[in-house]
């Protein structure tokens, strides 16, 4: 191993003078649901999450918001539902598998 490959890249790569590389904190699926439903609960509603074999996964889609008058939305998407809320932090990424 060449002891360039081993430097670090310089500061100015970043985005400013003395500033650390960007990282992302990774939020397990399930952590973001219950945060999410933190929120719903004040509203009467609840993100709901079918199993992908279930007749309710291929009516509503991977995740979808349920209150007492049935379903208020469908197709949701985690991350960006979340966002908006302000339960996914811009530090946080949704981590898959």
């Amino acid at each position: 191993m060449s002891k360039q490959s081993r430097m670090l890249p310089a500061v100015s790569d970043f985005e400013g003078p003395g500033t650390a590389p960007p990282c992302k904190r990774p939020v397990d699926i399930h952590v973001l649901v219950r945060r999410i439903n933190r929120v719903l609960t004040k509203q009467d509603t609840r993100m709901m999450r079918p199993h992908p074999c279930s007749k309710a996964y291929q009516a509503y889609g991977g995740a979808y918001i349920a209150g007492n008058n049935g379903i208020v939305a469908t197709q949701v998407d985690l991350a960006a539902f979340a966002r908006e809320l302000g339960v996914l932090k811009p530090w946080e990424v949704v981590a898959h598998g």
